[in-house]
This record gives C-alpha cells, structure tokens and sequence, in this order.
C-alpha cells in the first residue's frame, strides 16, 4: 500500500476518533439517587465560618438524611466545591467520611448544586422530613449498609509471645574434647582481622566483600544484557534497505527507464 494511503487512513481514524474521545469526558448531571448512594451522610443546613484557606467550613446540621451527623461538625471542601458553600446560606451537603474512629473527617462529596437553587429546594422536598441531628459531641457515623458492622466488629486478637524453647532456656556447656581459645593470639589480632587459618592451611581465610547489590552488579558479565540499542539500530537498517529497493523498483517501471530494464 502507498504510503500517501497509510496517511490518509491514519487521518481518517484520526478524525473519526476524536469526537468519541471529547464526549466521554463530559460532566454528566447527578442525580439524587446516585448522590445519596454514594455519601455517607446526607444533611441539611447552614453554612457558617469559613477558615482562612476556603478549605474548612462550620456547618449547622438542622436535619440528617443518611447515616448520622451531630449538630456542628466541620466540613473540608476545596475547588468547585468550596466555592458552591457560601457562608449563611442554607443548603444541602452529600459528605464522605474518612479516617479512623475518634479522628474522621467529613468531606464535601457534592454540595449546593451547579444547577442552580431551584434543583436544590426540589432535592430537599423529596427527601422527606429526615432525622433530628445526633447528640452534641457525639461521633459522625456512616449511613452505608455494613458501614456500622464493620465499625463495631473487634479487632483480631493478637497471638501470645512464642514460649523460649528448652534448648533457648539452658545455655550449652562447653565440649571437653573442643580446645580453648588462645588468649595470646586474640589478644594480638586486631578487631575485624581476618581469623588465622588452622594448621595445614595454606592461604588465609579472607571474608567475602559486602558488596551487596552494588557488588552483584559488579561481579555480573554484562554478556547477557539485552541489546535493545543494536536490536533497534538492525530494524532501522531494515526498514531503509526496504525502502530503498521499493523506490529502485518503482523508478524501474517507469517508462523510459533503464532502471531494471532488459538489454
């Protein structure tokens, strides 16, 4: 095939390509069962003090959804989302809460809507009248199915200490036959010299080098290491040499050529 078509079909699937591509990263408008279904808590309320960083905000929970929520709580949202929470309004908030218990944090999974106010009330009428916060000071807990379970469920309990076996307890007492140590000769060896070699030896014994990984790569032939730069340096060639011999055949066939031609 020419290669003036391969281009034309690359730009062609290009073409085609591109605007499955765009559509797919769409926003889509939530809705509010799959809102609900994916917070832990669902709560109605103010929004109050704002900190420093737009990060944090003081929220008045008047009435709860899903799970459940004391009074005040503190709730972390940044980007679009903090810039929905505007201090003093009333609104709806789907929170996530993560971290370990004593220590959660809420977060602001959708919160207000970016469809405007009208959406929002209508949210709030079909959730229904809702719970009573908790009690002040009391934990934020997730309305999940097996949220609870989980969280209620006692650790593992930990495996006792291994009991020192009988050889561990009785230290060994020392062999008659085994000679004992020469005084003179530790006495005269420096501190990590090699020990002497017993009698009949010829070479002294010599620790290894701890060399670790570095040392492995060291010692390691580099023979067997894949050549991937001449492997790619033999295609290239491979692929000129076939250009080169469809170009002698092209100029060939043209008429008047004496590329190729008979005597």
């Amino acid at each position: 095939m020419p290669l003036r078509r391969v281009f034309a079909c690359v730009l062609l699937l290009t073409a085609l390509l591109a605007p499955a591509r765009g559509g797919a990263t769409t926003c889509e408008q939530p809705t509010l069962a799959g809102a609900q279904s994916n917070a832990d808590i669902v709560v109605v309320g103010r929004v109050g003090k704002v900190s420093p960083d737009g990060l944090r905000f003081a929220f008045t929970v008047e009435r709860v959804h899903k799970g459940t929520a004391p009074p005040s709580i503190e709730i972390w949202a940044g980007g679009m989302k903090g810039a929905m929470l505007t201090s003093g309004t009333r609104t709806l908030v789907f929170l996530r809460l993560t971290g370990e218990p004593g220590s959660q944090t809420l977060f602001a999974h959708l919160c207000n809507n970016p469809f405007g106010d009208k959406q929002v009330k209508e949210w709030i009428q079909k959730l229904g009248k809702g719970a009573p916060p908790s009690a002040a000071g009391s934990a934020p807990t997730s309305g999940k199915p097996g949220a609870a379970a989980l969280a209620s469920a006692a650790p593992d309990p930990e495996p006792p200490p291994p009991a020192p076996s009988a050889s561990a307890a009785t230290p060994a007492e020392p062999s008659a036959s085994a000679a004992p140590p020469d005084p003179a000769a530790s006495a005269s060896s420096p501190p990590g010299a090699p020990a002497p070699s017993p009698a009949g030896d010829g070479e002294p014994r010599v620790a290894p080098p701890k060399g670790g990984c570095a040392g492995c790569a060291l010692a390691t032939s580099r023979r067997g290491e894949p050549r991937s730069l001449d492997a790619a340096a033999w295609l290239v060639g491979a692929f000129g040499l076939a250009m080169a011999v469809r170009k002698r055949r092209a100029r060939g066939r043209r008429p008047g050529s004496r590329v190729g031609s008979r005597p």
